[in-house]
């Protein structure tokens, strides 16, 4: 991928050039998923490489202009990788299986 210019101004994205190899890339996932957060990350770079605002393209991926700048970012940085689901933020669970366990069960037993 080929950035030119180095930032965008009033919502408008700079413009990119993909290779025909990075487009194909996208459509493969693009059209290879039937889960809406890939469908929407693969769709936002083609978006902006067309030049379209961020504003414009937050509305209809209703999305958040946040998101559009996020998958930017993670795009640049890490190409495709940039666009899955990375590791949740915060602590690991210290609940104990036993106690998960018991919880399941409980929330499968009709009260009386």
């Amino acid at each position: 991928m080929q950035e030119r210019g180095g930032s965008y101004t009033e919502g408008n994205m700079s413009t990119w050039e993909l290779s025909e190899q990075e487009w194909e890339a996208l459509d493969h996932v693009r059209l290879g998923t039937t889960e809406a957060w890939v469908f929407r990350k693969a769709t936002i770079i083609p978006m902006t490489t067309a030049g379209r605002a961020k504003a414009e393209i937050a509305q209809d991926l209703e999305c958040r202009p946040v998101t559009v700048d996020n998958v930017l970012q993670r795009y640049r940085q890490r190409g495709l990788a940039g666009l899955r689901r990375g590791t949740p933020l915060g602590r690991c669970s210290r609940t104990m299986a036993a106690y998960r366990t018991a919880l399941r069960q409980a929330l499968r037993t009709q009260p009386e």
